[in-house]
Order: structure tokens, then sequence, then C-alpha cells
């Protein structure tokens, strides 16, 4: 290594700060030992034995191939291209450069589709959740889809944009979009068709179409997103033959049947921490140092809701004449408390309506009595109490809620709650009902 170049260990620790992935991770995505590279991170080793596994680590980073380069320089190794022509037709060897010779030379013609919105500048968090997705999405072969569930607002979109964004390179044939609840299922298929360089207009029918898809995607080192999930039946012609192609589903529903038990992951609103670095990232660590209490206060108000914190930080930040003191005060005031929830186009109320005008109205009527329940978790018979139904019923409406991600578990057993913000829009809609009932009479 050159005199004065960065150390190994020093080029190490800043690729793996910026993949989130611990050392035991890494160790079961490459096959290095786990205290091989705690020592590597650790500067006690100074250079690898074999610079197969820096290359090994370098693809489970997903380095790109300057960064390779650099990491293999001060490892003291030769660069990729070189180290490709050492090994010549080996093929066990040649094979762990597929991804930088695929980068230096791209194919002919139409680049791989890439449909994915554009990532969140304020992404925080979800470190542990992100390294774990990615072992998944990684795998060569995929049975069935992965599941990404969570109430309105909570990020589950955003992180399918950032894991989009982080395994861009490794799906290299192409990343797909599609938001179900926006668009149908044919036009999809349609669109999907066009981006893989095949027409499939003359299919007039989904079945056809969708076989005519699937086949396009079949040996395909691809991802694809489907947003926004509603139920079952959308999902089935989407989905491509288990294989190379990995499929990523984000959902305000838990029990899509068509997917494996351990393919579902449930998005929680953040910890204090992360919501700490969610204001931090809006308006400023200096700030959010200044302010931390009342900072701290608000949070826990939204119950560290991502998308009610975001809107409050973005109020703070961009609209002028708001002091944290006076829009702490004002949302402890229950009344108001979802109206300051909002900011530009964007509300948190407005994205629960879209979540509560799906419910049937008997489950409507049962959500809304809901708000009316003191404390943090109830029973199935507190909630038949505050709502007029027979604890029976209470009990399947609840099992219901539940897989509509419109109510959690509670901290002991048959026992359910409401976060915050659900609550405060429950006790919205409840003094609705009220309203529309004396109108009646």
């Amino acid at each position: 290594m050159k005199q004065g170049s960065s150390s190994f260990t020093d080029v190490l620790n800043e690729y793996v700060g910026r993949s989130a992935y611990r050392p035991g991770q890494l160790a079961r995505l490459t096959g290095v030992p786990q205290m091989t590279i705690v020592n590597w991170l650790g500067g006690r080793v100074k250079q690898p034995r074999i610079w197969q596994d820096v290359v090994r680590l370098a693809r489970a980073l997903r380095l790109n191939l300057p960064e390779t380069d650099a990491l293999l320089t001060a490892a003291g190794y030769p660069v990729v291209t070189q180290l490709r022509r050492q090994v010549g037709d080996e093929v066990e060897e040649a094979s762990l450069f597929t991804l930088w010779m695929a980068e230096r030379s791209p194919p002919s013609g139409k680049p791989a589709p890439f449909q994915i919105v554009p990532d969140l500048a304020t992404f925080v968090g979800r470190e542990d959740l992100l390294a774990r997705l990615r072992g998944l999405l990684l795998a060569d072969y995929h049975e069935g889809a992965y599941l990404l569930a969570g109430t309105v607002g909570v990020g589950k979109t955003v992180l399918a944009v950032r894991l989009a964004y982080q395994l861009r390179a490794h799906f290299s044939e192409g990343v797909l979009w599609a938001r179900l609840d926006t668009m149908p299922v044919m036009s999809v298929l349609q669109l999907w068709g066009e981006a893989l360089g095949r027409d499939v207009t003359p299919y007039q029918d989904v079945e056809s179409r969708s076989t005519a898809v699937r086949e396009l995607l079949a040996a395909k080192r691809a991802l694809v997103v489907l947003d926004n999930v509603q139920d079952d039946e959308q999902i089935a012609p989407l989905l491509p033959a288990n294989g190379p192609c990995a499929v990523f589903i984000t959902s305000r529903r838990r029990n899509l049947t068509s997917l494996p038990e351990n393919h579902r992951f449930h998005v929680n609103s953040f910890t204090e921490v992360e919501a700490m670095a969610l204001l931090a990232r809006v308006l400023g660590k200096e700030r959010v140092d200044r302010e931390q209490a009342m900072l701290q206060a608000i949070a826990r108000l939204m119950g560290h809701h991502p998308l009610a914190l975001d809107l409050v930080a973005c109020r703070l930040a961009y609209e002028a004449g708001w002091q944290t003191a006076a829009l702490l005060q004002q949302l402890h005031d229950q009344q108001q408390r979802l109206s300051l929830l909002a900011h530009g186009q964007r509300g948190l109320s407005a994205a629960l309506e879209t979540s509560y005008s799906l419910l049937p109205p008997t489950l409507q009527h049962f959500f809304a009595g809901l708000g009316s329940i003191s404390g943090l978790d109830f029973s199935a018979a507190e909630a038949a109490a505050a709502t007029g139904v027979t604890p029976a019923v209470a009990d399947k409406y609840l099992r219901d809620l539940f897989c509509l991600c419109l109510v959690r578990r509670g901290q002991r057993a048959n026992r359910f709650r409401l976060i915050p913000v659900l609550r405060d829009f429950a006790r919205s809609k409840k003094e609705l009902q009220i309203l529309d009932y004396g109108s009646d009479g």
C-alpha cells in the first residue's frame, strides 16, 4: 500500500458503517468468519490473508467497481480487472467478479428498467430491518414474495424504495414498480412488458397477459415491488415463478394468504432514537439539542409515528411563525391535534381516511367507538361496552382491525391498543357520528 493512502481498516469501516450490516450478518452473507471481520474492523489484522475474502465482502456490501478497487488497494491487492485476468477461466474464482464485469460492460440495447420513485432524503433508522431484508433479497433463488405490513404513514413504501436503491446493482436486469391502489393489473402488466422489451397488448385477458410477463421474468435477476396491495386477488397475476426474480410487497393488510409465513414483516412506529433522528434531519441537530425536552414530548404525543413526526417537523422548519413550545401546547389539545398534523398537500387525517373508507359501515362504527376507551390497552369486553356490540362480535371486529393494521396487540394476552394518532382519528369519527345522529333527530 502506498504511503499516505487510507488503511484497509479505515476504508472497510466506512463501507460497513454505510451499509448498517453487523459483523455476524456479513459473516453469514460471505462465509468469512465473524471474528475475522471483527479483527479487520478493529485494526487488529492489517491485511486480509486472501483477496477472495475481500471480494466476497465487497459483493455483500454491494460496492460499485471504484469502491471495490479502493478496498482491494487498501488491502494490498490488485484491482478487479487485474485479479480477473489472473484467474482466467477458473469458473469458481471468475464468478466472484460477475457484478463488476457487468458494470464495466453493460449489455447493448435498452438499459434495464428502474421504475422506482425517488428515495426519501430524510430517511432515518430501520437498520436492523433493512439488514435482514437485504440478506433475504440478495439470495439467488426466491420462493414466494416478501411482505412489509403496517398502518398508514409508518414508512412501508419508503423502506421498499430505500431497499430498491441499495440493491439496484444486484438486480441487474431490472427493478419494476406498481402501486396497486391506483393502477389496474392489466395496465401494470402492459407497462412491465414494455419495460422488458415486449408488447403484451395482444393478450386481452389477465391470465394470458400474466403468463406472457411471467415468462419474461422467469430467469431474470430482477426485483418487483408491489406497493399498497389491497388483497390477494390483486397480486396473483403479478407474481413470477420461483427463481432469481424477487418480489417485495407493501400493504396495510397482515393477512395476505399467498405469502410464506416467514416472509412477513411488520413495520412499527419509530423508537425514540429514530424519532429524534428524523427531527434532527429536518430541523438540524443544533435545534434538536437545544429544544430536546419539548421535541421529545411532541414525539411521545405522536406515538413516534413517522408521518406525524415528519409533518410536525416540516411545520416547524418551513412554516413561518411556529415556535416549538406553542406547537407542543396546541398538540396537547385532542380536539385540534389531527388538524395540526398537515403540511402543504400532505395530511395525516386524509391518509387515515383512505383506510377508514374501505371498512364496511359496521366496522367503521366499531372503530370510531374505540376512540372513547381510556387507557393504553383494552379487552374485547371493554371494546364491546364502548361500542354497543356483544363481546363475541367485539372480539371478531378487533381481529379484523388487527389484520388491517388499525389496532395492535396489547402488552398482555388478549388485549389490544390504538396508537395515539389512530385514537385521535377514531375519536374524531365518533364525534362526527354523534353529530350526524343529532341532525337526524
